[in-house]
């Protein structure tokens, strides 16, 4: 079966996904933009392609999104069994569903994670023009699926997949003993006892803020490791407020140096302020990490709902915060990897990939 994809630029994770699901049917993917103007040059992913491939003469709108025909023009040129569209924001991909819909022609769209938010009218009534004629929508969790029905659309048209970058050599077989951590706290410099950890821009809607201020009620001997580029004044001024001897700023790393940072540190903690998804979270977990995370992360909604993972917080508030990340370290964190290791099982590359073949199966 023929299957294009529509996404907005290479991006490690959606690479890993398009090769292995091009193994399932003949796939083809369409990019909107070469990068992303807020990521860094580095974070494109350079894994060799499998699938086809195109790069659509589209003018660049904001950080990721286009505007232009291209999309419906290649549409008029090319057919396919099914359409997905990765997102519908960009108004490339608004115009080139309502030509699906002229057109008659089967299309889904595809959700990383939504959150349910009260919108004016006129955004409300586009959104649901946009949606209400697809045949399906692939999601990754109950909020998204939320949000579709807020839409007057029944959420049987949901199908569910497990979101991810990861793969299944990508999961450690049990946590790493005390004397690997050690090890490799010596190689990536970490002095102190308790290594806390955080990945992300620094941005705001990270919530570095938070954590930071938190970090000077967390118990002594822990110290926190934000990896995320290079920070601002701002950052710098807040580590030197609230605990300049317990806050380390630690550039930008590629997939295999960073993974060496999760296996490194005892505790994973995600302050965002709103992340739709928050696929840091399965890569923590995948090396065994337990996770403390705000409530306005779709995956740790997913994952740490049952308590065995983690902890959920409330967002900005630092007091919950620091009180969760003690707990978290005053408790057995190997039996926490243990069950980390077990839920992020399900959570794969491979298993993505069959997840959406399936559904195709299903429609031929």
């Amino acid at each position: 079966m023929r299957v294009l994809f529509t996404t907005n630029f290479p991006s490690p994770y959606r690479t890993s996904f398009f090769n292995e699901l091009c193994s399932l049917v003949d796939l083809t993917v369409a990019y909107e933009r070469e990068k992303a103007l807020h990521r860094d040059k580095d974070w494109v992913s350079a894994e060799k392609r499998d699938f086809k491939e195109v790069f659509l003469d589209l003018k660049p709108v904001g950080t990721s999104r286009s505007k232009g025909g291209a999309i419906v023009e290649y549409l008029k040129r090319n057919k396919f069994d099914f359409i997905v569209f990765g997102g519908y924001a960009s108004p490339s991909v608004m115009r080139a569903i309502l030509y699906c819909r002229r057109k008659k022609l089967r299309y889904c769209i595809e959700f990383d994670g939504a959150f349910n938010k009260k919108d004016n009218f006129v955004n409300h009534a586009v959104k649901k023009a946009l949606l209400k004629k697809a045949d399906a929508f692939f999601i990754t969790c109950e909020e998204t699926r939320d949000y579709i029905k807020s839409f007057g659309i029944d959420g049987s048209k949901c199908v569910k997949y497990p979101f991810t970058s990861i793969r299944e050599r990508d999961i450690l077989a049990s946590p790493p003993s005390a004397a690997e951590k050690a090890g490799l706290k010596k190689k990536l410099g970490i002095a102190e006892g308790t290594a806390i950890l955080s990945v992300g821009r620094f941005i705001p809607v990270k919530g570095y803020d938070v954590l930071m201020e938190a970090m000077s009620a967390v118990l002594p001997g822990a110290s926190l490791y934000i990896v995320g580029g290079e920070p601002d004044a701002q950052y710098i001024a807040l580590r030197e407020r609230f605990a300049p001897n317990r806050i380390h700023f630690v550039d930008f790393k590629k997939k295999d140096e960073l993974f060496e940072w999760y296996r490194a540190c005892e505790l994973f903690v995600f302050a965002t302020r709103g992340d739709v998804w928050g696929l840091v979270v399965n890569e923590a977990m995948a090396c065994a990490l337990p996770v403390v995370s705000t409530d306005r992360c779709n995956a740790a909604l997913e994952l740490l709902a049952d308590g065995k993972c983690g902890a959920l917080v409330p967002k900005d508030d630092p007091e919950k915060l620091a009180e969760a990340v003690n707990a978290m370290l005053s408790s057995d964190l190997s039996a926490y990897g243990e069950e980390c290791l077990k839920k992020i099982s399900g959570y794969t590359i491979e298993k993505m990939a069959k997840s959406h073949f399936e559904y195709f199966s299903s429609r031929v």
